[in-house]
């Protein structure tokens, strides 16, 4: 372990004492849950919200498409890293103009009548949608590279289990609740109540004193580099000036040394999870499972995820981080696989809910523990000021990978016409993912052998 990693932790652990460690978990469960309500209002509610008005399913389908910047907002987060109000704190002048903006959008679309909004006024609302996601997404970058500079290499775990559950359980009431919700109270009522609940978890925010915890940061600072020796390592570069604008530019960081073995951990991971999760829900469905039954294993399932990321993040202070990962890998082939065995079930058996609860809830338990990983080792590949950026660049990468294996998963399951082959192939797909990983172990091994040498 060099210096430089020696150093790095240092500081990290330094941020973590300097903050009260139970309210630093409050601070970053409100900003994930205030993240995952609007998201479960727009992807979960908003279709059949849309539907119960009579809105066409080519014009619920549009919804996808204001998702976009969720994928592309690697491309702004340099910025937020650079530049901030000063007074307020570099990621906390962000998070606040951000959640304003969502709660004032969600108010704007409290007071117009739904009547209108989903036949003459479909395009303002796709504005106001998009609006939202463009808000909530931003203050994702924000809200990233403050749990980066926050979480001890010790915390990071635990950090990212409150981020995923926070995250999830924001999904969950934003979809499922809200639903409920609006067939009582109505429209303008639902939505204030979504707006008021953002108001409330900006408490936190407002309580949470950034300069006096991280202290100033300049823009002419030390860029540090990360190095693969450890996940957490940082190598200090040269010194950064403003006048060089390639430092804003999102592939800068493909330039960091040796972080292409990490990146090939990153599109690769998440591969085999992107097929199958495609063909869960019509596979079920085919099984002749009602809607209401699909919303009921995917429920059940979610929750005993949440229990399983929390486990995780304690996991992760005592079993080496990358080794971790790998075996979620191996494990995430096995429940995959578990799908194939499905369609020979026997549907009048005793015991055939059963399989099904239990080889959809394991599947999601890995799947959420492995994220929790995931995302806790992406924090330790951050280069120093540039924590907002890095981290956001990460997170889309994998989100990509996995959108575009699920979109053609689709077509490899019309293609082999036959759901358990389907998910054996998904499978297989891990093992892109073990090559990756035991390639950046392999490279780890011998950058330390060569530095003891």
């Amino acid at each position: 372990m060099d210096a430089s990693f020696n150093s790095s932790a240092s500081n990290s652990m330094m941020n973590a004492r300097s903050i009260n460690t139970p309210f630093l978990f409050v601070l970053l469960t409100s900003l994930y849950f205030s993240q995952g309500f609007p998201s479960g209002l727009l992807a979960h509610a908003m279709p059949a919200i849309m539907r119960e008005y009579g809105a066409s399913l080519s014009a619920i389908g549009m919804l996808k498409l204001l998702a976009l910047p969720w994928l592309f907002k690697f491309l702004w987060a340099p910025l937020l890293d650079q530049y901030y109000y000063r007074p307020i704190g570099p990621h906390r002048s962000w998070i606040l103009t951000m959640q304003v903006g969502a709660i004032a959008t969600l108010a704007a679309m409290s007071f117009l009548s739904p009547a209108w909004l989903f036949e003459d006024g479909l395009i303002l609302l796709f504005v106001l949608l998009c609006l939202l996601n463009v808000f909530s997404s931003t203050q994702d970058v924000a809200t990233d590279g403050l749990a980066v500079s926050l979480l001890s290499k010790k915390l990071r775990g635990f950090g990212n289990s409150i981020q995923v559950v926070g995250y999830k359980i924001g999904l969950m009431l934003g979809g499922s609740g809200l639903l409920v919700l609006m067939n009582s109270w109505g429209w303008d009522i639902t939505i204030q109540l979504v707006a008021a609940t953002l108001i409330i978890m900006l408490v936190p925010t407002l309580l949470f004193k950034e300069n006096q915890i991280l202290g100033f940061r300049k823009l002419t600072s030390t860029c540090d580099h990360v190095s693969i020796k450890q996940s957490d390592s940082i190598k200090p570069g040269a010194e950064a000036s403003p006048s060089k604008a390639k430092e804003l530019l999102f592939w800068e960081y493909f330039k960091v040394e040796k972080i292409g073995f990490w990146l090939l951990v990153i599109l690769t991971y998440k591969l085999a999870d992107g097929m199958s999760s495609t063909l869960v829900k019509p596979l079920l469905v085919d099984q002749g499972m009602s809607l209401a039954d699909v919303g009921q294993i995917t429920f059940i399932s979610s929750l005993v995820s949440l229990v399983g990321a929390l486990v995780v993040g304690v996991l992760y202070r005592f079993i080496t981080p990358i080794y971790l990962l790998l075996f979620f890998a191996v494990l995430q082939m096995a429940t995959i696989s578990a799908y194939s065995l499905i369609p020979g079930l026997d549907k009048h058996s005793e015991e055939y809910l059963v399989w099904i609860y239990w080889i959809v809830t394991q599947d999601q338990l890995v799947d959420t523990m492995s994220t929790v990983v995931l995302f806790a080792i992406m924090m330790g590949h951050c280069r120093k000021q540039h924590e907002g950026g890095d981290y956001t660049l990460q997170a889309c990468l994998q989100v990509f990978s996995a959108g575009l294996a699920g979109a053609l998963g689709g077509f490899i399951a019309d293609a082999l016409g036959n759901y358990s082959l389907s998910f054996i192939v998904a499978a297989g797909l891990g093992v892109f993912t073990l090559l990756a990983i035991f390639l950046y172990i392999k490279k780890a091994q011998n950058l330390a052998q060569q530095s003891q040498d």
